[in-house]
């Protein structure tokens, strides 16, 4: 009778487990929608010594499921816009166009900001701070 009482004890503990594991994914993909959202996003990019060679910002507007704008400024502080598509693939942010272009990898995630990473060669970081 022992055995049986630990038997269901370990059962009942595993089950909750994976319960909690299952609802923690879900929240977590929660986070990656970023339809009809707006984003500071500042990009660092490094040489192949790993030293910060330059930076640039820019707005990310996420205006539908899969569609958005960047907004920046060019070296003469003129604003300009190019469009973007992305799409979402787990840990992984695919932008088509505009000057995010590319594949990136979420480094880190939080409610209100997110640390990507690229090669472009060369190794970027873009840090989006969420505004809207």
């Amino acid at each position: 009778m022992k055995s049986l009482t630990k038997n269901i004890y370990t059962l009942t503990v595993l089950v909750a487990m994976l319960l909690i594991l299952f609802s923690c994914h879900e929240v977590e993909e929660q986070h990656l929608n970023f339809n009809q959202t707006i984003w500071n996003a500042t990009k660092t990019w490094f040489d192949d010594n790993d030293r910060v060679v330059g930076s640039s910002t820019s707005v990310l507007e996420f205006l539908t499921e899969s569609k958005g704008q960047e907004i920046y400024q060019d070296d003469n502080g003129e604003s300009h816009s190019l469009d973007f598509k992305y799409r979402i693939d787990g840990s992984i942010i695919h932008f088509v166009d505009g000057l995010v272009g590319g594949d990136w990898f979420i480094l880190e995630q939080t409610d209100k900001q997110l640390v990507l990473q690229s090669y472009k060669p060369h190794r970027y970081i873009m840090t989006m701070v969420r505004v809207y």
